[in-house]
């Protein structure tokens, strides 16, 4: 009898507080809306003040450059909501049976380009047997996109971009290297809001653990400052 009224305190328990997250979500994203539309208002207003300066005989060179940055923090401001929205919906997945390397090659080419006009290179080295991962495909892509966008803007000099893939045991793990300026010791890249980039929103990374543990997978890293970085991704082979 006690233990039954344990259960049923400790299942109570667990309804509320997902009651509470329910309701928290639904706030959060109403509250992410409405800030996004006064954004839009505001960097609306901007872009036609910037017009109407530019348009004048004599601009005045110093009331550009204010325009500019708070248009440039605006810009800042739309990147943190829509990770913020992205990171507070809940995640709800489509498994498929996926190619990891194909996945990782359609994520790059588009900046291939841009890559080598920066002095980066990008190297692949996925097993040849490598076996289908059950995964949802564009979380997938979300993940290699956020992982690889860190480890690029970590090269400002140029450098190399390694992506490599392999079975360990009943997982598949994706391995993304960079050869930049590494991670300073004791930074926790999980942690919400953590950045080390002046222009960086801190939820890129949190979304990429979010995204694999709804994958029932791992996702951590290795650095040494000044030689580079290593994300190393573990997804499982099996959905039970």
């Amino acid at each position: 009898m006690v233990q039954d009224i344990n259960e049923r305190k400790e299942t109570e328990q667990r309804l509320r507080e997902m009651d509470r997250l329910t309701t928290l979500g639904t706030t959060a994203a109403v509250f992410a809306h409405e800030v996004g539309n006064t954004l839009n208002g505001v960097s609306t207003s901007l872009q036609v003040i910037s017009d109407l300066i530019n348009s004048a005989d004599n601009p005045d060179p110093l009331l550009a450059e204010t325009i500019e940055m708070a248009h440039q923090d605006m810009r800042r401001l739309a990147s943190l909501l829509g990770d913020y929205r992205s990171f507070a919906k809940p995640q709800i997945l489509k498994f498929e049976p996926s190619d990891l390397r194909q996945i990782t090659e359609e994520v790059l080419a588009p900046a291939t380009n841009s890559y080598k006009a920066s002095g980066i290179s990008v190297t692949y080295d996925f097993d040849e047997d490598l076996p289908l991962v059950p995964v949802d495909r564009e979380k997938i892509r979300q993940v290699v996109l956020n992982v690889c966008k860190n480890a690029v803007e970590a090269m400002p000099d140029g450098g190399i971009l390694s992506c490599k893939a392999y079975r360990e045991s009943d997982m598949v793990v994706l391995e993304i290297s960079d050869t930049g300026i590494g991670i300073p010791d004791g930074l926790d890249v999980f942690q919400l809001f953590k950045t080390t980039k002046p222009t960086g929103t801190g939820l890129g990374l949190p979304i990429v653990e979010q995204i694999i543990s709804e994958h029932r997978g791992t996702v951590d890293f290795s650095s040494q400052v000044g030689k580079g970085t290593t994300f190393r991704i573990s997804l499982p082979l099996g959905l039970g």
